[in-house]
């Protein structure tokens, strides 16, 4: 699944009813099921390479050939396993979870039977280097368009313990988005966390925002930050990195 995730993210835009076929193309497209069903093949693929087993049939394969609601009922039926509602956490999913959602849609929504309400699927993916999750996606209903990958850890909040002026504060620091950013380092990934310094009983009693950008990679560098308050906005960037020698 990564080598796909890797090749085409970034690089793919979206198309409704396109699958894996638009990849072909000239300016290639593909769409969300189009996507998810290339991703799960190569998985079953990969599986039976590793177990020198037939675990998953080309039957298996054609099931999930199909729209975003339908694959999930052929999921269901080839595992005998399903979450749904509250049930679904980041630490009940599986390691590579396919997910359907109800995103909405126009009249092409109502082109095939859908008992579950779904219309459009995502699928888990793993880092090879360090296990972390994403989730890889080919979205046509926000931007950025086309094949994308975000964290699966964006949503998740933290706390840290600052002190300032001898007061220990507790903050909250919310993972609120993976981007890419320009920087020194070139057009990189980050992350966008959000440490929640402003209000009561907070550093900063007044109204406020504070976003920090963090490299996704294992130097975790803060590339910028930006802070908003009732006096006026920074924006600080990085501008040099000096390395002290071991």
């Amino acid at each position: 699944m990564w080598t796909l995730v890797d090749r085409y993210t970034g690089r793919v835009g979206y198309r409704g009813g396109v699958k894996a076929s638009g990849l072909e193309a000239d300016a290639p497209v593909i769409d969300c099921s189009g996507w998810v069903a290339l991703l799960l093949s190569a998985g079953m693929e990969a599986a039976n390479r590793a177990a020198n087993s037939a675990l998953f049939s080309s039957h298996d394969v054609l099931a999930i050939d199909t729209w975003s609601d339908r694959m999930i009922d052929a999921l269901e039926r080839q595992s005998g396993f399903i979450l749904e509602g509250d049930r679904i956490s980041l630490d009940s999913l599986p390691p590579y979870a396919t997910v359907g959602l109800r995103q909405g849609g126009g009249a092409w929504a109502n082109n095939h039977p859908r008992p579950r309400g779904i219309t459009h699927i995502v699928q888990v993916v793993r880092r090879p280097a360090d296990g972390a999750p994403f989730v890889s996606e080919a979205q046509g209903w926000s931007e950025p368009r086309g094949v994308r990958m975000m964290p699966l850890a964006v949503g998740k909040t933290f706390n840290i313990t600052v002190s300032d002026s001898g007061l220990v504060y507790t903050i909250p620091v919310m993972v609120t988005a993976r981007e890419r950013q320009k920087c020194l380092y070139g057009k990189v990934w980050t992350y966008r966390v959000e440490p929640q310094i402003f209000g009561d009983n907070r550093p900063f009693n007044q109204k406020g925002k504070m976003a920090i950008w963090i490299m996704d990679d294992q130097r975790r560098i803060p590339v910028r930050a930006e802070i908003s308050a009732s006096i006026g906005r920074l924006d600080v960037k990085l501008k040099r990195v000096e390395l002290t020698p071991k």
